[in-house]
């Protein structure tokens, strides 16, 4: 229908005209009045020659040379962000949790987020569990704050163990420095040991004893010291007068040593002498000087 003159394609059956003179006819180019475009792939309105993304219709411009298409791209002119699968704000390429919005770093790579990580700049651990500062994996208590370590694996905190490097010992409840697992007195802090074992301590607080009780040694001067062995060498009973734990055949509380042989029912002279040895020089004299007393009224 167009004559050779007119028609911009006579051998072209389909085309006859190229308005913008670009060598492709009007029917067949996408742009027939543009021509530095013809054709227009993923049909997008943008011609593949200026679009970025020529077969994906929802993108056709990456203003920032990412290869991320602006329309998608959270940064379309930072080059070094762009996709951010979470919406934290963090890009994925440095977003250590991608697909976690209550994460993107990891300073320590642990594989916990730092903002979980009760120690983002220790690897070795990531929870508190009693919130004491110590970590779970190195607190021998985690779930008591109070305490993290057991240096002497007694079961007891240092903390509240009076004893921390003692297995054997944790309390000291008169608080004399000795525990009160080996303790014989252990509510008493002017006692601690019982030599003979009769329930009298081995430390004195009578100064006079101490050159009689040196001799011994035993025990030692505690000032204010109560309950004390006058004879810790020996088991006894006597009470009197401060004068315990020593032997008291009769049972009247006085030690054999301080009574006649006369009124002691089930003592002799052996027993108050095989006592002598073991009370030292001081008792020694006492019991003479006791001994001498009824004989002078007789004469």
């Amino acid at each position: 229908g167009y004559g050779d003159n007119t028609d911009a394609f006579p051998t072209n059956p389909n085309e006859w005209f190229d308005s913008d003179g670009d060598g492709v006819g009007d029917n067949s180019d996408a742009f027939p009045n543009d021509a530095t475009e013809t054709t227009d792939s993923d049909m997008d309105g943008i011609g593949d020659n200026s679009d970025a993304f020529p077969n994906n219709p929802n993108e056709w411009a990456d203003s920032d040379g990412d290869g991320i298409g602006d329309n998608s791209d959270l940064y379309p002119y930072d080059p070094t962000k762009g996709a951010d699968s979470d919406g934290d704000g963090t890009d994925d390429s440095v977003d250590a949790f991608p697909n976690d919005p209550t994460e993107d770093s990891d300073t320590d790579g642990d594989g916990v987020g730092d903002n979980s990580d009760a120690f983002p700049g220790d690897s070795s651990e990531d929870t508190d569990t009693d919130g004491d500062g110590v970590g779970d994996n190195s607190d021998e208590f985690p779930n008591d704050s109070n305490e993290q370590a057991d240096s002497d694996g007694d079961g007891t905190g240092d903390n509240s163990d009076a004893f921390p490097e003692d297995a054997s010992e944790q309390t000291d409840s008169d608080g004399d420095g000795h525990g009160d697992s080996s303790d014989a007195f252990p509510t008493i802090p002017t006692q601690w040991a019982d030599y003979d074992g009769d329930g009298y301590g081995d430390n004195w607080g009578n100064q006079s004893w101490t050159s009689m009780r040196e001799q011994y040694g035993i025990g030692q001067f505690v000032a204010g010291a109560i309950r004390s062995d006058y004879c810790p060498e020996n088991a006894g009973t006597s009470n009197s007068d401060g004068f315990f734990g020593c032997l008291d055949d009769d049972g009247d509380g006085i030690a054999n040593m301080f009574e006649d042989q006369s009124s002691n029912s089930t003592g002799d002279s052996d027993d108050e002498t095989s006592q002598l040895p073991s009370i030292g020089v001081f008792g020694t004299l006492a019991a003479i000087g006791l001994a001498l007393v009824p004989r002078r009224k007789q004469e």
